[in-house]
């Protein structure tokens, strides 16, 4: 609760402590965020501006799309056919999660390609927010934090995992 002289109390236990607010910390608060989210956006530009689409991720976008489709997870193949027309085979390359995360985005946007690079936008600011939270909670300086938010955003391995649509930065988000 904040009183009209200008100190916030917090309960801890029956014990009412009184302290009064610190500007600074919330300037630096909110000066980390603001860098956190200049982060997400040269992350999400470098994405779109980098659209990388390797066999994976051409394969991803089209099983998402046949799920909303048919309601099957497969996609279409001609390797696998002797006749080398294009037959359609199960979605067993890689694991369906990927593909369950994609689908929602393909079936509101409606365009495939689009829709990957909204849920890839996506995956980029929940993996920031999950590795925010975690520098947070270790209670590293703010400063370190920083550096580290920088560190995964501009060495050339992170921006390269990034640059694709993989499940990996979506990945890395959820065991963050």
């Amino acid at each position: 609760a904040t009183w009209p002289c200008g100190i916030y109390s917090r309960w801890k236990g029956s014990i009412l402590i009184d302290r009064p607010r610190n500007p600074t910390r919330r300037l630096a608060r909110s000066a980390e965020l603001a860098i956190l989210a200049g982060i997400c956006l040269l992350s999400i530009r470098h994405w779109l501006g980098e659209l990388n689409l390797s066999p994976d991720s051409t394969t991803y976008i089209t099983a998402a799309g046949n799920l909303i489709r048919t309601g099957r997870l497969f996609y279409f193949a001609n390797a696998a056919s002797w006749s080398m027309e294009p037959e359609v085979e199960p979605y067993t390359e890689q694991p369906p999660g990927f593909v369950f995360y994609l689908a929602p985005f393909v079936a509101a946007v409606g365009e495939p390609i689009d829709a990957a690079l909204i849920a890839q936008g996506v995956a980029i600011v929940a993996f920031y927010a999950a590795l925010y939270l975690i520098l947070t909670r270790l209670r590293l300086d703010p400063l370190l934090r920083i550096a580290t938010m920088g560190i995964f955003a501009f060495l050339a391995p992170f921006v390269q995992v990034r640059s694709f649509l993989w499940s990996e930065t979506l990945f890395v988000a959820f065991c963050l």
